[in-house]
């Protein structure tokens, strides 16, 4: 998927050439997978296929993909994935397996226990950007505007260094403080970050523009088209109301040449 030829190629050499069998990789299953839901393919097949992998295969690689699919497709198997890994517990590595109890709850809206489990995650590993990235983001999806803005402050106070991320929680820093009517939120520095060389810096920021924001839908639009799958990276912002994500979604290209192998 990610080499530089056209998508209908790509979809194609997914139908004719990854299969279900236990020799092919996982990844590349899922990502079949993604591609059959995002062209409208029978639910009940896709939830076949995906229950199938988590009974087979070792799925705790693929665990954030698969659990997102499994939200639309059917929310159940999710259930059947957290009892997996809780029985598995004594089998894997700590700061791995409360990475995974994250993404579940994550996944079953359950933030406040996602920031918990994300929390005990980082007693067993050093602080990261991915630290502040993915913290401030949990915190906006439980509301905690004041807690994302203190994260913020946390960072700058220890003086770590980790310049893209950062980028991200000023983002979500921002967006606490538009939500909040605080006046610390600054367009100035919105317009700043639009002109990041990080593609998904630029579009967040445009979006809590309100005069960039309808640009920034646009770019989306046109990433999905570029490659559906692009949909996935933005189908949990915090930032983007469900109308503008189901017009997003319309955008999407259906290819009718993948479901056939159904």
């Amino acid at each position: 998927m990610d080499l530089d030829i056209n998508l209908d190629k790509k979809i194609e050499f997914y139908k004719d050439y990854v299969d279900f069998e236990e020799s092919t990789p996982i990844e590349s299953i899922v990502t079949k997978i993604e591609i059959l839901f995002l062209n409208k393919a029978d639910n009940s097949k896709l939830s076949n296929m995906l229950e199938k992998l988590i009974k087979t295969r070792n799925f705790f690689d693929e665990l954030d993909r698969i659990v997102h699919l499994s939200r639309y497709i059917n929310p159940s198997l999710i259930e059947s994935m957290e009892s997996i890994l809780k029985a598995k517990f004594s089998d894997i590595r700590p700061k791995y397996y409360y990475n995974f109890l994250t993404i579940v709850y994550s996944a079953k809206s359950k933030f406040k226990d996602a920031i918990e489990s994300f929390e005990q995650q980082y007693e067993y590993q050093p602080i990261n950007g991915t630290y502040f990235s993915r913290k401030s983001y949990l915190l906006l999806k439980n509301k905690s505007y004041e807690d994302v803005i203190n994260l913020k402050e946390e960072y700058i106070s220890n003086n770590f260094d980790f310049e893209e991320d950062f980028e991200v929680l000023k983002i979500n820093a921002m967006y606490a403080n538009k939500m909040l009517n605080d006046a610390a939120y600054d367009e100035s520095l919105l317009r700043t970050l639009s002109s990041s060389e990080n593609k998904l810096i630029k579009i967040a920021s445009r979006l809590l523009v309100d005069n960039t924001r309808s640009q920034a839908i646009q770019n989306i639009i046109s990433m999905i088209k570029a490659d559906p799958r692009n949909y996935f990276m933005f189908d949990d912002w915090e930032i983007l109301t469900s109308d503008e994500l189901t017009n997003i979604k319309s955008k999407i290209e259906v290819n009718n040449k993948i479901n056939t192998f159904l």
